[in-house]
């Protein structure tokens, strides 16, 4: 199941580390909603988030690894 992702930390960072280890189109698979090659293992807190009247579960990413 998919779900969204929140993250607060250094994106630049995170992305680089993605692109070096699994590749620039992979991470570009991830951006356009694909299924991608990518595994992580992430420590993270649920929360609902409430937009115009819709509530979503969405998971806020503290820490992770490759």
């Amino acid at each position: 199941k998919q779900f969204e992702v929140m993250y607060f930390g250094d994106i630049g960072e995170w992305e680089q580390e993605i692109s070096e280890k699994f590749g620039r189109q992979v991470l570009d698979k991830l951006f356009q909603g694909r299924e991608n090659e990518i595994r992580m293992n992430m420590i993270y807190y649920p929360e609902l988030n409430e937009f115009r009247d819709k509530t979503t579960l969405q998971a806020v990413m503290q820490y992770y690894k490759f």
